[in-house]
């Protein structure tokens, strides 16, 4: 009886291993579970660059031109994407730190990221310029570096008209940026990105599994058969 187990144990074994390689060898499951890696690569990348740089901001893109100090207005980073200012498009890594350690020394002072006073939904990337405080609470102010009619690394002649803000609005300060790449980021952004990630999903999706399906389910021509040349009748006497 024993015997007859382990052998009816050892066939149901053999059978789900071959059905997992015949699923492994299967076009549309490895490309389903490439997608899931994917998506579980970028997402453990995305929360774990949050958990390392503490803060729920680490990657943001650029979206004015209020930091540039090139005086010939050319903001956008393609002419000159190493130019020591942050441009439209650039891609910054924000580090997540306790207020009271930010450097306030203008013009050597920290570049910050923020909650704007009266919009806390946006965020501001702009250079601290003072610091005071009131009761026990540290407030801000702020300016960029190429608003104005004096630019950064001169004295500026004004402030964000929000400031002073409290140190419970700054999400981290900027420690380095990458040219470029946040242009993707802000086309993604735009009212095409949504669109154009549908229509190469969907280009995809089709590709990948809807044609092979069909390609499947065509009945294959068969050839006609053959046909047999007559039996050969005994001449007459």
């Amino acid at each position: 009886m024993g015997k007859e187990v382990t052998a009816i144990i050892s066939a149901e074994g053999n059978d789900l291993m071959a059905s997992l390689k015949k699923l492994w060898k299967n076009g549309n499951f490895q490309t389903a579970l490439t997608i899931i890696l994917i998506v579980l690569i970028v997402a453990g990348f995305w929360f774990g660059t949050q958990a390392a740089l503490n803060t729920p901001y680490p990657v943001l893109a650029v979206t004015s031109g209020s930091m540039c100090i090139i005086q010939d207005g050319l903001c956008d980073g393609w002419s000159h994407p190493f130019e020591r200012t942050l441009h439209t498009g650039d891609l910054i890594i924000v580090q997540g730190v306790n207020p009271d350690d930010l450097n306030t020394d203008y013009p050597d002072s920290d570049v910050i990221v923020y909650h704007k006073p009266t919009n806390p939904e946006e965020l501001i990337v702009h250079r601290i310029v003072s610091k005071n405080e009131v009761n026990g609470t540290t407030y801000f102010r702020t300016e960029g570096d190429g608003n104005g009619i004096s630019k950064w690394p001169n004295a500026p002649d004004q402030t964000d008209s929000w400031s002073p803000f409290p140190e419970d609005l700054v999400v981290g300060k900027v420690v380095m940026r990458v040219p470029w790449v946040g242009h993707l980021v802000l086309f993604m952004r735009s009212e095409y990105g949504v669109p154009a990630v549908i229509i190469l999903a969907s280009i995809l999706i089709i590709l990948e599994f809807v044609i092979p399906m069909l390609r499947s389910k065509k009945p294959s021509k068969q050839l006609p058969a053959p046909e047999q040349a007559p039996a050969p009748q005994n001449p007459s006497l």
